[in-house]
């Protein structure tokens, strides 16, 4: 949804943006005959709060839960099983830590990177890999906040020591270098940010 507010007592309004058939660009004040009819979900969240917001503040956030039920709604879990008894001695082992990310933490991406080589037949994936984080900015709430746990990550907990060759941590687009980092070293994201980085695998 791109809005919704409560103007009367248990009423809420949503605004959906409408899906065209043809997406040409045109205005809202322009009439159309192609619009596609979409099947939208929600979800309402009743959230017992202990304290009593604050009126007076500029902006507000939802809590830790509302984030995840979020994430969990817009990013559902999708499991696929290998069919082969092939053993890969050379396979990459990812995640050794059973609780990896701290829960104001999100894996927005993590992908292998093009090794811009297109004169060869054989397209194999890069040993560079791109990392994407993002952290949750949340209202805080003592009562939900003990039920989760705040580990800051180090990139040990994502790949094995003996795999990774170097990290950067780079531009949101992966172009520019900021930093260069070691394995050690903790993923640390500010809140309400998206934090990009850039590992290099041994061959």
């Amino acid at each position: 949804p791109e809005q919704n507010h409560e103007l009367n007592k248990c009423v809420v309004d949503v605004f959906l943006d409408r899906r065209l058939t043809r997406d040409d660009g045109r205005g809202l004040g322009q009439g159309i005959l192609d619009n596609r009819e979409v099947i939208s979900t929600f979800k309402i969240l009743f959230e017992s709060r202990h304290k009593i917001a604050d009126r007076s503040a500029q902006t507000g956030y939802p809590t830790l839960l509302a984030h995840h039920l979020s994430i969990e709604f817009l990013y559902p879990l999708h499991i696929f099983n290998s069919l082969a008894s092939k053993i890969f001695f050379n396979e990459l082992k990812l995640f050794p830590k059973p609780s990896l990310f701290p829960s104001d933490y999100h894996l927005v991406n993590l992908r292998t990177l093009s090794n811009n080589n297109y004169n060869t037949v054989q397209h194999r994936p890069s040993k560079s890999i791109a990392l994407i984080l993002r952290r949750f900015a949340y209202d805080c709430d003592e009562n939900y906040d003990k039920l989760f746990h705040f580990e800051q990550p180090i990139f040990e907990y994502f790949f094995e020591v003996n795999q990774i060759e170097s990290i950067e941590q780079t531009s949101l687009s992966l172009r520019y270098r900021k930093q260069k980092l070691n394995s050690t070293a903790k993923l640390d994201v500010p809140f309400a940010e998206i934090v990009t980085y850039k590992l290099r695998l041994i061959e």
